[in-house]
């Protein structure tokens, strides 16, 4: 009998660390992980609280959310202190205290954030969070410092890509696997991760907003005082633009092989475009001043104007950078609760990730 119970005990314990390891929901935070997890500013009681002022907003964010785990938000980690690189230097972890958000999806059982760093000393991140219990996983360093305006999930190829630069500050952009980013562990080698593409794009001045949809890359550049422009671009079911390039190598610029399938000009102050259902939203911001999503019945037009043809217009509180639908919710970020922001008293700021109804803010007048 005691044989017996000893080779049950040796059968059972391989299976069980196979469903351990398999299951992703029981990632935890890397106890030497340096990064912040709590909101930089407020409970969730004092950011609702913060955002009375905007009414369709908050009524949007907060009036179907009760039962919702946090009422649907997430805490913006890495705001105050997030552990990364100094630039160039791999090998040894670093503080950076000025980590500022600027992209948001979500990307199967994860909710990502892409943030770069104020005193652009620091290497750029994608912050991973568990899409169900909204807890914080772990830090994902990337290569330099880009803006990372954007960043979108291809749930066909499992492909993550993100908004970056050129050395000599030229629109590109790079693509992670899922399976990476599953792996990744900072603290292995306090390395930058591994691209599985780099793209450079010759047609457009920056990178400074993406989405995915339908097997195609919509890439566009936000422009202060001058048209922006969107471009479309096809991805091949392997997750690589439909060129005939390796998917290591970059794609070059310098001919016509990257001219998109077709180009869209929007005028300026745009950060952000995602699609739901056979509508467009756009999220409009620069400075202090309100923002707005702005919804459009398509993109059929060589010419489109934002305000004249977006047949809804909500407010929101200043520094709103991406949107992105997924299903029923428009998940938004801000990044007025960064460093540099963070003790004004003339703007309204939110540290949380929040979602909006979308079937409500369609239907908004």
């Amino acid at each position: 009998m005691k044989k017996k119970r000893i080779l049950g005990l040796l059968v059972l314990i391989p299976i069980f660390v196979f469903i351990n390891v398999g299951c992703t929901s029981n990632e935890k935070k890397d106890a030497s992980d340096k990064t912040n997890t709590n909101a930089a500013l407020y409970t969730l009681k004092e950011q609702k609280k913060a955002l009375k002022n905007y009414d369709t907003f908050y009524d949007l964010a907060f009036s179907d959310k009760s039962n919702d785990l946090q009422e649907g938000t997430y805490p913006i980690p890495g705001l105050l202190d997030t552990q990364t690189l100094l630039l160039g230097e791999n090998g040894q972890p670093s503080i950076s205290q000025t980590m500022d958000p600027q992209g948001v999806t979500i990307a199967d059982d994860y909710l990502l954030i892409s943030a770069y760093s104020h005193d652009q000393a620091h290497n750029s991140v994608i912050y991973v969070l568990n899409k169900k219990n909204h807890e914080y996983i772990k830090t994902v360093v990337l290569q330099g410092k880009p803006h990372v305006g954007g960043i979108a999930y291809d749930s066909d190829a499992k492909n993550i890509w993100v908004c970056s630069d050129t050395a000599d500050m030229k629109a590109q952009v790079v693509a992670i696997s899922m399976e990476s980013l599953k792996k990744y562990r900072f603290s292995e080698k306090y390395e930058p991760i591994r691209y599985e593409q780099v793209v450079d794009l010759g047609d457009i001045r920056e990178a400074s907003f993406i989405t995915y949809h339908n097997q195609a890359l919509y890439i566009g550049f936000f422009s202060v005082n001058h048209e922006g422009v969107l471009n479309k671009y096809l991805v091949d079911s392997n997750g690589t633009f439909d060129l005939d390039v390796d998917k290591q190598v970059a794609i070059s610029s310098g001919n016509n092989d990257t001219d998109p399938e077709q180009a869209y000009k929007i005028t300026n102050k745009i950060q952000g475009i995602t699609f739901y259902e056979e509508k467009i939203l756009f999220s409009q911001s620069y400075g202090p001043d309100k923002s707005h999503i702005l919804v459009f019945n398509d993109l059929n037009k060589e010419h489109l104007y934002l305000e004249k043809d977006s047949v809804e217009k909500i407010e929101t509180p200043p520094y709103l950078e991406q949107i992105y639908a997924d299903k029923d919710s428009l998940y938004t970020i801000f990044e007025s609760a960064t460093e540099i922001y963070r003790t004004r008293e003339d703007i309204t700021k939110v540290d949380h990730v929040l979602q909006l109804n979308l079937k409500k803010l369609i239907k908004e007048k």
